[in-house]
């Protein structure tokens, strides 16, 4: 019997264990408070971020866009002006042609 009472620890080793076990919460504890505040922070933080993300993304999207329109817009008005240009030639060859014969 005498082996079974060596193998525990005294009363007087367990209230040390726990007293630093106590020293050891009482400064754990609010360190991992705080890091569990920085992380929730953190998160509030990259939500906000990822919304002005999307958002400056639509927006440049939208910007794109326009630029593509009114490139494309003046590459028509460009042809359609060359279109009219050509037809104008051609009326006044043919009216110049008409008053030669005419003359």
């Amino acid at each position: 019997m005498s082996d079974k009472n060596t193998d525990r620890p005294s009363i007087a080793e367990k209230v040390r264990f726990w007293e630093e076990q106590d020293k050891i919460n009482q400064a754990l504890i609010p360190r991992v408070i705080e890091m569990h505040e920085m992380v929730i922070d953190f998160q509030k933080r990259t939500d906000n971020i990822s919304g002005q993300i999307a958002a400056a993304e639509a927006r440049v999207i939208q910007d794109m866009k326009k630029q593509v329109q009114s490139q494309i817009d003046q590459k028509l008005l460009g042809a359609r002006f060359a279109a009219y240009g050509a037809l104008a030639l051609a009326a006044l060859a043919s009216i110049l042609a008409l008053y030669q014969w005419i003359a």
